[in-house]
């Protein structure tokens, strides 16, 4: 398991609850007949930052579509 990131002292006047579904799959494949090699990719952030459709520079760095499209490889994408 992930070790715990703390910044500072725990500050026990605030109680946080709360409920967040975030654990989606993007998948993208050029061919759903055929059998095609599955590529699964997990960002990186330290369970702290990160996202499997992050934006960068107005690009989307983990888009899958080209390369299942270009290299015939079922492509994965994890957001957790």
């Amino acid at each position: 398991p992930q070790k715990s990131f703390e910044q500072g002292k725990p500050d026990s006047v605030y109680t946080l609850a709360g409920d967040e579904d975030c654990l989606y799959l993007n998948i993208w494949s050029p061919d759903i007949s055929a059998n095609l090699p599955v590529m699964v990719f997990i960002h990186g952030g330290g369970n702290q930052q990160g996202s499997a459709s992050q934006l960068t520079g107005g690009t989307y760095i983990f888009h899958g579509k080209n390369l299942a499209e270009r290299g015939q490889v079922v492509v994965v994408t994890i957001q957790y």
